[in-house]
Formats: structure tokens, C-alpha cells, sequence
């Protein structure tokens, strides 16, 4: 047996080293991270990653024949490769948890709001203003005038209340105050018809993955760490694999935490399907050709944080040029608006093509929804509404969107992707 140390800058390049001296057959038997150079004893030079590895010799000393069918890095070789990445990862991590406090305890030192702002006052109509309803540009909120009736002052507050925008929330209210009869606004059931229709009509959804004759597509899921990526992919595997006897693959490029890979297996073996683990782009590649009989590949990706933009650089090449990868961004509907818009903004470099939404169970408030399907021009594609796979998973669709807006969290009774029965109110 041939025993070597390999030094490299990251554990990628030392796996490369060690497969061009020693081939594929090599075992890994140890990694460690070393300092090297810099200072006395190496103390502050830089940090590099050392593999030990081993491979057996036939007669002659020449290296033991390779397979000869190349294919992607081994699963052991991708396990000890996330072994080692995971500390540094767990470190950014929380420098940036950090730097998020920091910014949230400067956040909360900012001076404090006048009295009096960010309140409705009722003023005295004018008998030359066109309408009783306008907006006040100082201070982003509206100013109800005498004579609008009291149905749209509550619906105002409701649509308020649910986190829509206020030039939304002003839009629609103009809408029902110069379209609806005024007897119809004091009849609930009409108003909250017209009102349904208005939302509707502004809300961007993207249909199902598959449509029953429609050709195969491969789906890469990202997003930020924590919104429930994998999760989401076993449900739309199991309602695609199981439900409609589709053919589906799965793939994960999530190398970085091993539990991960392990989650994403687990829920393959009770679905029947075989989970391949992706290092590289060029791995992703070459899944993607084993795989391409299946009407659904879905690509699982690791979390990356919106701060990061390296990780979110590597993420962009981890898609094969060429391939026609559709890209879904899932995010958490209890997440606050300003950080959805940041983070729609950095992912933004992908491209995305999709936005699901995770964790409708955990807040009441779906205007964000609204508000960055709108500001992003981007479609909604799936809801999830609970950890429960597969049935806590909806396809999204005008009238749940304009449900969760007018009726909150009580119009969510969930029975599967595209099955949503909901009580009108």
C-alpha cells in the first residue's frame, strides 16, 4: 500500500490531487486543517486543508487499474469533503448572525416616531374634491375623509392589517368605491366578491410543475438556510411520484451539511427513489444526462445566505451551461417584508424563475406574498402550509392568494397540491 499526505488551499483541489497521482481507487484515510508559513511555528499563516491517502500497488509498483467508465466523485469522497467544510461554514455563519445583531441593536437606537404619525385622521370633505378617499404623501398612509362608507374604511384596515401595501390597499379601495353600488358596500357578501375579483385579477401564478402532456423539466430548489428547501422537494416528489405516477428524480447539491443528504435519502427510500449527491457543476451535468428519462428532476441546493455573495456565486455556476434548469425561490411568509426584499434582490443574479412560499402556518399576515410577487415580476408557483409531507403543500392560485389576503390562515384547509378546499367567508 502507497500511504501519501496531499496539501491543497481547499479540500476540492486536494481531491483532485489526489486522484490524478493516485486515481479513483484511492481510500482516504484522514483530514486535518493545517497552518503553513507566515510566522514562527506557522501560527498565523494561512489555513490548508491536508488528506492523507492510501492505494493498494499490483506488481511493478504501477498504480492498481482504474474503472473505465469515468463518472462523478465518489459519495465517501463528497462526505469527507462536507465534514471538512462544515466548521468554516458554521463559522460565517455566525460572524454573520452577528453582524445581524449589530445592525438590528442600531436598528432599535434610531429616534422614535413623532405622535401622531403613522395614524388615519379624518378630515372635513370639500364639496370640489373628485373622490372622499386620498393618499397622504407624507407620511405613506391614508387620510380617510367624512362620507366614505364605513365597509371600506374596514376593509382598508383589513388589507392594512394582512401587510398589503398601502398603494395596493388605496388601489383597490378606489376601485370598489367608484365600481360597486353603494347599497353593494353595505351588503358584506358583494363586497367581499368584488374584492376577491379585484386581488385575483392582480395575482401572478405559474401553474403546476407538470401539466399532464407537457415535456420533462428539470427544477432546482434555492433559497435561504432554514425555509424548508428539502421538505418542499419531498412533497413535490411525492405528489408527482406517488399521486401521479410520473417518473422523478432527485438530485442534491447540499454537501455541506451531511444531515441534509441523509434527510433528502430517507425521504427517497420511502418514495421509491434513488437520491444522487452533486459536487460540481460538472457532476450536476452528468446526473442530469443519467437522469434525463424522468418527466421531474428536482434539485436540492444547500441554504446560502443573501449577505454571502460568494456562496451565491458558486451557486450560479453550479448550474451546467446550456441546461435548461428552471429555478424556484423558496422563502418563509414569516419573514419581515424588508428582508424578503433583500433577499428576492441577491437571488435575483441566479436568475429565478419561480417563487414558493414556506411557513404560511406561522404568520397571519400574507401581504408580503402579494406585495414581492408584485415587485419582483416573479410568479407564484407552490405554498406550503405545514412540515407534513405530502399534503401540507399547495399549488398557488389567484383565488387562495386572494383567500389568504381577505381571510387569513382560516382559508388554508390543505389536502394536497392543487386541492385546497377553502370556507368563504
Amino acid at each position: 500500500m502507497h500511504i501519501k499526505r496531499f496539501r491543497a488551499a481547499d479540500m476540492r483541489e486536494a481531491l483532485r490531487a489526489v486522484k490524478e497521482e493516485l486515481g479513483p481507487e484511492a481510500v482516504i484515510l484522514s483530514t486535518q486543517q493545517v497552518r503553513t508559513g507566515g510566522s514562527v511555528f506557522g501560527l498565523f499563516g494561512p489555513t490548508m486543508v491536508e488528506v492523507t491517502a492510501a492505494v493498494d500497488r499490483v506488481a511493478g509498483g504501477d498504480r492498481a487499474e482504474r474503472p473505465p467508465a469515468p463518472g462523478p466523485p465518489s459519495f465517501s469522497d463528497q462526505m469527507v469533503a462536507a465534514s471538512l467544510i462544515q466548521p468554516l461554514r458554521e463559522d460565517l455563519t455566525r460572524i454573520q448572525e452577528e453582524v445581524r445583531s449589530l445592525s438590528e441593536i442600531a436598528g432599535r437606537s434610531a429616534p422614535a416616531a413623532r405622535p401622531g404619525e403613522g395614524r388615519r385622521t379624518r378630515v372635513p370633505a370639500k364639496a370640489t374634491e373628485p373622490t372622499p378617499f386620498v393618499p397622504s404623501p407624507p407620511d405613506g398612509h391614508a387620510v380617510l375623509i367624512e362620507g366614505l362608507p364605513e365597509s371600506l374604511v374596514m376593509t382598508y384596515d383589513r388589507l392594512v392589517e394582512r401587510g398589503l401595501e398601502h398603494e395596493a390597499v388605496v388601489s383597490f379601495v378606489r376601485s370598489l368605491q367608484n365600481t360597486v353600488p353603494r347599497s353593494d358596500l353595505r351588503r358584506p357578501e358583494k363586497l367581499r366578491a368584488c374584492l376577491h375579483r379585484l386581488v385575483a385579477r392582480q395575482v401572478r401564478t405559474s401553474g403546476p410543475l407538470l401539466e399532464p402532456l407537457g415535456p420533462s423539466k428539470a427544477v432546482m430548489v434555492v433559497g435561504p438556510t432554514g425555509v424548508g428547501k428539502t421538505t418542499t422537494i419531498a412533497k413535490l416528489a411525492a405528489h408527482y411520484a406517488v399521486k401521479h405516477k410520473r417518473k422523478v428524480a432527485l438530485i442534491t447539491l447540499d454537501t455541506y451539511r451531511v444531515a441534509a443528504v441523509e434527510q433528502l435519502r430517507i425521504y427517497g427510500q420511502i418514495l421509491g427513489l434513488g437520491v444522487d449527491v452533486a459536487l460540481t457543476s460538472k457532476d450536476l451535468g452528468w446526473f442530469l444526462d443519467k437522469r434525463k428519462q424522468a418527466d421531474l428532476i428536482l434539485i436540492d441546493t444547500a441554504g446560502r445566505s443573501p449577505l454571502d455573495e460568494t456562496a451565491l456565486h458558486d451557486l450560479k455556476k453550479s448550474v451546467p451551461p446550456g441546461r435548461p434548469v428552471e429555478v424556484h425561490l423558496v422563502l418563509s411568509a414569516s419573514t419581515r417584508e424588508a428582508d424578503l426584499e433583500a433577499i428576492a434582490a441577491k437571488y435575483s443574479a441566479l436568475p429565478v424563475h419561480r417563487l414558493i412560499f414556506s411557513k404560511l402556518d406561522e404568520t397571519d399576515h400574507f401581504g408580503s406574498i402579494f406585495n414581492l410577487m408584485k415587485g419582483s415580476n416573479l410568479p407564484l408557483s407552490y405554498l406550503s402550509t405545514g412540515q407534513c409531507v405530502p399534503v401540507d403543500l399547495e399549488l398557488a392560485t389567484p383565488d387562495l392568494v386572494a383567500d389568504l389576503l381577505l381571510d387569513g390562515r382560516p382559508a388554508l384547509v390543505t389536502g394536497g397540491p392543487g386541492t385546497n378546499t377553502r370556507k368563504e367567508s
